[in-house]
């Protein structure tokens, strides 16, 4: 299916106050690669997902990031434990329609080594941002964590997993900090 010509934009002002936020709770911002290995996307991928893949010769990966989280774990192995941050597109075989599209930008929170209860921060933090940005999430329980709803629309999703890539074990809370354009179009829902 085509996207619509007229989808929404990226409020990239927006973007980098929740950069600037979340840095402001001791957050690290790394850059993490936009293409990952087969093994991550494993990891990391619902099982029913298509991998979008871009053209490499050679051994490259290949696969483009659906989330920076994915990012992070094909780094997390050069990583301290910590709260890390990292803003990359997302690519996505979504249902297109007015609020989800195949590609579109994201500021991931990621804890590496976490406590139990990590992703309930990363929630707290989350909303904390949310109302700064004049939203007002709901919190929806789901199978491994939960969500954040504002206007009918998900804004954020919020768990903790372990993987093993490559045979080491790693495990980390994750956390949407922002994605764009969605944020802005639920904050625009909610108001009219």
């Amino acid at each position: 299916m085509r996207e619509s010509p007229r989808r929404a934009l990226i409020d990239w002002s927006r973007l980098g106050r929740a950069v600037n936020f979340y840095k402001g709770f001791g957050f690290q911002q790394i850059e993490t690669p936009w293409r990952i290995t087969q093994a991550v996307y494993d990891a990391t991928a619902p099982q029913t997902a298509t991998p979008f893949r871009c053209r490499l010769d050679g051994d490259r990966p290949d696969i483009l990031v659906g989330s920076a989280e994915q990012g992070l774990l094909e780094v997390m192995w050069s990583l301290r434990r910590g709260n890390y941050l990292s803003v990359s597109p997302c690519f996505r075989d979504n249902e297109v329609d007015e609020t989800h599209f195949s590609d579109f930008m994201k500021v991931e929170l990621c804890v590496v080594d976490p406590s139990s209860d990590a992703h309930e921060w990363l929630g707290v933090l989350a909303t904390g941002f949310a109302k700064s940005e004049a939203a007002r999430p709901e919190r929806v329980p789901t199978d491994s964590g939960f969500d954040l709803y504002c206007g009918g629309i998900e804004i954020g999703s919020y768990g903790i997993r372990s993987a093993s890539i490559d045979g080491r074990t790693f495990t980390w809370a994750y956390g949407t900090g922002l994605a764009e354009p969605r944020f802005s179009q639920a904050v625009q829902r909610r108001s009219t």
